[in-house]
């Protein structure tokens, strides 16, 4: 039977260092909440958000877990149906941020992983957005990951001070301001190939290899 905890027991695979070591996080260990996926696109974000959801999906059941998918990219989860969905997947900014806030007013006994794709939300309403953000955070049940190709330091540093529990850096480009912003004296080491990645939580940075050709093909035919 599906054990109902689901960060409790449960470590997420990251892939593997340079070393070939296995990274896998504890969630409820390392008490990550909200997990912020920075990089251009094309360099590994989705590939991550369909590991994380894979891998969640497939050790516990809808009763114990379910997915709010608010995707402003039109791509990633489109035509995605399914009993884990808390909610239909969601594209419209605005009909998004209700969509946060209606869940400010649950308390889910099952865990909630709300998946934004895109800053579109910060444009439309961003004080409405981080007032969600806030009431969201106080729930031991709900984590928020959220995804974003537009490195906009105005918002993110705010963000990183009062939100962010896990960083995953991907290839942030030619631009150096970007990489120290992100990785602050790491940044000589940030990610070039596509899908290497740094986790950054807890005064930690590890870097990960990209994920295998298998676990890749894998991946990208995934779909709730």
């Amino acid at each position: 039977m599906k054990n109902d905890n689901v960060v409790g027991n449960s470590k997420i695979y990251m892939g593997h260092n340079a070393s070939g070591e296995r990274i896998e996080l504890d969630f409820d260990k390392e008490r990550i909440s909200f997990v912020m996926l920075l990089g251009y696109t094309g360099t590994g974000k989705t590939m991550f958000l369909y590991n994380l959801i894979k891998q969640l999906s497939e050790k516990y059941s809808s009763r114990e877990l379910g997915f709010v998918l608010l995707d402003m990219t039109l791509i990633d989860f489109c035509g995605w149906k399914s009993d884990y969905l808390h909610t239909p997947v969601i594209s419209e900014p605005q009909e998004a941020i209700q969509a946060l806030l209606d869940l400010t007013a649950e308390k889910p006994k099952k865990k909630i992983f709300v998946i934004i794709e895109e800053c579109d939300m910060v444009h439309k309403n961003r004080k409405k957005l981080e007032d969600a953000f806030v009431k969201l955070k106080e729930s031991k049940n709900i984590f928020i990951v959220y995804s974003t190709s537009r490195i906009d330091k105005k918002y993110l540093e705010p963000w990183m001070k009062e939100f962010v529990d896990l960083q995953v850096v991907f290839s942030v480009g030619w631009k150096a301001e970007y990489a120290h912003f992100l990785l602050g004296s790491n940044s000589a080491s940030q990610p070039k190939k596509v899908g290497e990645k740094i986790l950054a939580f807890n005064g930690v940075q590890i870097k990960c290899q990209p994920f295998s050709e298998k676990e890749a093909e894998i991946l990208r035919s995934f779909k709730l």
